[in-house]
């Protein structure tokens, strides 16, 4: 097994302490992110960035492609009724 961890909200709060801690454990974590412009930070510190956008469905499949583990960090957003 490669022991691919995805890890959504790579550029947040909690996101960057999980791809850190990770990292520090000798494991290089596929990161999503949603614009590659902000993942050459993230490539640097040893991840592995992937362009994923909820929004753009057509971005999901391949950053999910041979991941073994997700870390998914949603954002709070309010129940519309």
């Amino acid at each position: 097994m490669s022991n691919t961890i995805l890890v959504t909200g790579a550029t947040g709060n909690v996101g960057s302490q999980v791809v850190q801690q990770l990292i520090a454990s000798g494991i290089t974590p596929r990161v999503a992110v949603r614009s590659m412009n902000k993942a050459e930070s993230l490539k640097k510190s040893g991840a592995e960035p992937v362009e994923m956008d909820l929004d753009r469905p057509e971005t999901v499949l391949p950053a999910f492609t041979g991941v073994d583990k997700v870390f998914l960090v949603s954002p709070f957003v309010p129940q519309y009724g």
